[in-house]
């Protein structure tokens, strides 16, 4: 998908908890704009988005808006927020607020979330694999990216890979240091 010439509708769903320390945090930013930069942003073929959540999940930026300019500014002013981890409500508030026509997305355009987290939800947790189903049920396919060391056992393990889409191999990746 990256790089590529086909149309996708991309949402970055940013984890901005409590968990990630204020000062990695522009690592964070830093490692969404790299990834974007590899994206031929258009209108008519690739369109970003971006969502940041803890307790609650805010659009910061919407799929209406195709200009990478504007995408690497909004980047930079993105709010660190602190906060619960709560995964379930973004991905809730993802089918509800972003692959919706109201916000850009566009119909028989496929859909993919990659969300970045550095760990597990913390609230409503139950829901959370739950959520993502739904979303996969819709046609959303989801990637995640997690940061942090331990994340690729026990119960970890088995949270993190029930979010995202099949086959888990090729859509979960774990990274040590958003510095890498």
């Amino acid at each position: 998908m990256l790089g590529c010439d086909n149309e996708a509708d991309v949402l970055f769903l940013i984890d901005s908890s409590g968990s990630i320390e204020y000062e990695a945090f522009g690592n964070v930013t830093k490692f969404v704009k790299d990834m974007a930069h590899q994206f031929k942003l258009d209108e008519d073929r690739i369109r970003l988005a971006v969502m940041y959540f803890s307790d609650n999940a805010t659009v910061w930026y919407d799929l209406q808006k195709t200009v990478m300019e504007d995408f690497s500014y909004a980047m930079d002013k993105l709010p660190y927020v602190g906060g619960k981890t709560n995964t379930a409500n973004a991905l809730g508030s993802m089918r509800k607020n972003i692959f919706g026509s109201i916000n850009g997305d566009r119909p028989n355009v496929p859909n993919y979330c990659i969300l970045i987290t550095d760990g597990i939800p913390n609230v409503r947790v139950n829901a959370t694999v739950q959520e993502a189903i739904q979303a996969r049920i819709d046609g959303t396919h989801i990637i995640v990216v997690t940061v942090g060391k331990g994340l690729n056992t026990g119960r970890n393990y088995l949270n993190l890979h029930g979010i995202a889409s099949e086959p888990v191999a090729y859509n979960f990746f774990n990274v040590d240091s958003f510095k890498k």
